[in-house]
This record gives C-alpha cells, structure tokens and sequence, in this order.
C-alpha cells in the first residue's frame, strides 16, 4: 500500500513512517510501497516493546534531548577552551604596542652597546658571536612575554596589568 494509506491507518505522518523504516521497525518493498500486514504486526510488537520498557527501542524525545544536552555541552566546552585562547583587543594593543617598544629600545642600542665590544676584535667570528649573543637576549625578553606554549595572559584588567608588568620588567 502507499505511504499515505499506511500512515493513516497508523495514524502517523508519512515522515514518521520513513524514521520508523530507517530505525527497521517498518518495512518498506518498493519505492513508496509498503507491505500492509507485515508493518501492521511490527508497529504492534514495537507499541507492546515500548509499553514493556523492554528492548532496544528508546523514547525518540528523551534520545533528542540527551543529544541536545551532549552538544551543548560540546558547545560551551569549546567556547571555554577558545576564551581561554583569547585576549581582549585592548590588552591585544597594549601588549603589541610595548612589543614595538622593547625591539625598538633594544635595536636602538645595539650600535653603541656593541661598537666597543667590536671595535677591540680582529676576528669575524668572535664579532658574529658578540651580535648574535646580543640578539638572543632580546628575543628571550620578547619571549618572556609572549610564550611560544599556547599560554595566554589572563582576558581583562587583570591580563593587562600582568601583561603591562611584564612588558615594564623587561625594557
């Protein structure tokens, strides 16, 4: 019979009928064809299983709720994660601007704290060591700042503060 005979004599919706297919409780031949008794008989043991509370059929409203509620929760967990991750784009501008100001401050006194040190070796390679030496200080300061780790200052006044003291203890 079609779907539409069946789902009155059921008294469901045709879409309801297509779920209880893919579920395998319904048994459909042929395109839009359904066999009369034989989903008869099972809507009837699937009607007796769910008043018995026995087997392996569930409350369709209560799974949709438990998936809702899982999500939500997936949901909120990543909305944590990525505000943890996160800064404000004030603390974001402070913390850049005094970046700009330590490498700017560290750069501006490179030539007059190594032309001395310089000005005494002959040899290259001791000159390349000096510069290097040097340039590896700055960008452990810079790093104190700002961890390679993923680890981010805490979002707010209090991120601004910590990250504005760092920025000050390293200049």
């Amino acid at each position: 019979m079609p779907i539409g005979a069946l789902s009155r004599v059921l008294n469901l919706s045709e879409r309801r009928i297509q779920q209880m297919v893919k579920e395998s409780i319904l048994i459909k031949e042929e395109r839009g064809r359904y066999p009369f008794l034989s989903n008869i008989k099972n809507y009837v043991m699937y009607l007796q299983m769910r008043v018995e509370g026995g087997g392996k059929v569930l409350d369709l409203d209560d799974a949709r709720k438990r998936k809702l509620h899982a999500e939500a929760m997936l949901v909120e967990l990543e909305l944590a994660d990525a505000q943890k991750n996160t800064i404000s784009i004030s603390d974001h501008g402070e913390v850049v601007g005094s970046l700009g100001d330590i490498i700017r401050g560290r750069l501006l006194v490179l030539p007059s704290k190594l032309a001395p040190a310089l000005a005494l070796e002959t040899k290259q390679g001791l000159c390349k060591q000096i510069i290097e030496d040097e340039i590896r200080i700055t960008l452990a300061e810079i790093a104190r700042i700002v961890p390679d780790d993923g680890s981010r200052t805490p979002k707010g006044k209090s991120g601004t503060s910590k990250a504005s003291k760092e920025i000050s203890t390293a200049a």
